[in-house]
């Protein structure tokens, strides 16, 4: 007998088919409803000059027990809390102390901290738009990238046959390289699993494909891939626009690592204690919005949240979230099995997007205003410095500012209450008071 014969075909279940086709329509309802919330997200971002603008309304309100020291460590959401205290490095590599929460609260005169120092060197004046890179002379893709491209479009959801169909690895390809070539980026991989799902919404959107489920009933007027992913990335995915340094990922894994803290010392206490960090667990979120390992139909309905949010300060919160409701697994796993609890720890269906998408709304609510707007400008200028050290074709961001940039964002250990927010709780409870 022969040792080798051919795989045997796939038959989809009922239950399967079924699936599929109800994926393949909600992605003709996203095709219908993402291009305007992402043009309009695109519009404002390239209009708006400070970040003050756009700081969503729900994150200026603070919880009572922020304003108490008395409850400084008897709540896993107690006052303003240290944030830091290991390098970054360390996070990464050995095990370090747990950091002790602090019992102050620090008010703030403006959202302006010393992390917005991290940007403002000598010739911030002469700092383009990232937007602007599109006009540029186009980026030609070396061989390396193409190649990696090539080998990475198979592996996106290679287990969806909607994925296997051959347009829709070709437009999959296109929409790669054509926005790494508009960006002026080098491709980096994590891109293929973005742009796969505007492919595949692309091509629920077209009726003349080979995938019956993707061709049935699909009267959705045509839907710009291509646009839709480059706005998309431009608004909500910045990793993409970090080049070789990283500085982008890093950075925002230090803001995650502060809200971790803040919000539930204990499980960032002990995570550390056993040499579990954010670059292990959580890269692949910040890198593809959760687009790596979240089943198809999830991740489509969450994308169409974060788009209708609209507020890219949100995914820290997200990510918040998913360890918090795995909180309990996760403190109880012996020391050998933490990186397992944690791994387990994921959007897996839509019930569980549902409890994750409000406990983040929550958490959100319940974090000082000053944190999201010390991010979004922190971040802002560093995806601008990135993109000038790309039109200087200098390549790799210079190390020096690399590090002044962790340094800086790692110095601001606690997270400080607006005077706003301070007037705003009173306000409420003045209210209360009355309506009793």
């Amino acid at each position: 007998e022969p040792r080798h014969v051919g795989r045997p075909k796939r038959v989809l279940s009922q239950h399967d088919r079924e699936d599929r086709e109800e994926c393949a329509a909600w992605a003709r309802e996203c095709a219908f409803r993402w291009p305007a919330l992402l043009m309009s997200a695109d519009a404002s971002a390239r209009s708006s000059s400070s970040p003050l603008s756009a700081v969503p309304v729900q994150a200026a309100t603070a919880s009572p027990s922020r304003c108490s020291d008395s409850d400084a460590h008897s709540s896993a959401m107690s006052p303003v809390r240290h944030a830091g205290g290991n390098s970054f490095a360390s996070m990464m590599s050995t095990p370090a102390t747990p950091a002790t929460p602090a019992a102050s609260v620090a008010t703030a005169p403006s959202p302006a901290s010393e992390a917005d120092a991290v940007a403002d060197t000598e010739d911030e004046g002469a700092v383009e738009s990232i937007a602007s890179s599109a006009s540029k002379d186009k980026l030609r893709l070396s061989e390396a990238d193409l190649h990696t491209i090539r080998v990475d479009i198979p592996r996106t959801r290679a287990g969806d046959p909607a994925f296997a169909n051959p347009r829709l690895r070709s437009r999959l390809d296109s929409l790669l390289t054509g926005f790494c070539e508009e960006e002026g980026l080098r491709y980096m991989q994590g891109m293929h699993e973005v742009a796969g799902i505007f492919a595949y919404v692309e091509a629920a959107s077209s009726p003349n494909l080979a995938s019956p489920e993707l061709a049935a009933g699909s009267d959705v007027r045509p839907f710009d891939g291509a646009a839709c992913f480059a706005a998309f990335v431009r608004n909500f995915v910045h990793c993409f626009y970090d080049g070789d340094g990283f500085v982008l990922l890093h950075v925002l894994l230090l803001f995650f690592r502060q809200l971790l803290l803040y919000h539930h010392p204990d499980l960032h206490n002990q995570l550390e204690e056993v040499g579990v960090s954010p670059i292990i667990y959580a890269t692949p979120w910040f890198i593809t919005l959760f687009a790596s390992r979240t089943p198809l139909s999830v991740l489509l309905h969450l994308w169409d949240r974060y788009i209708t949010k609209g507020d890219d300060t949100f995914l820290p919160f997200l990510a918040l979230a998913i360890m918090a409701t795995e909180k309990a697994a996760i403190l109880s796993a012996e020391e050998d099995e933490t990186n397992l609890a944690v791994d387990r720890a994921s959007l897996s269906s839509l019930d569980r997007l549902d409890v994750v998408w409000n406990f983040a709304l929550t958490m959100q609510r319940q974090t000082p205003q000053s944190f999201v707007v010390r991010m979004r400008r922190v971040v802002r200028k560093v995806k601008d410095r990135c993109a000038k050290t790309r039109d200087s074709g200098v390549g790799k961001p210079d190390k020096p500012w690399t590090e002044s940039v962790l340094a800086r964002v790692e110095q601001e250990r606690r997270l400080a209450v607006m005077p706003s927010e301070v007037v705003a709780h009173f306000a409420r409870q003045q209210q209360q008071q009355q309506q009793q």
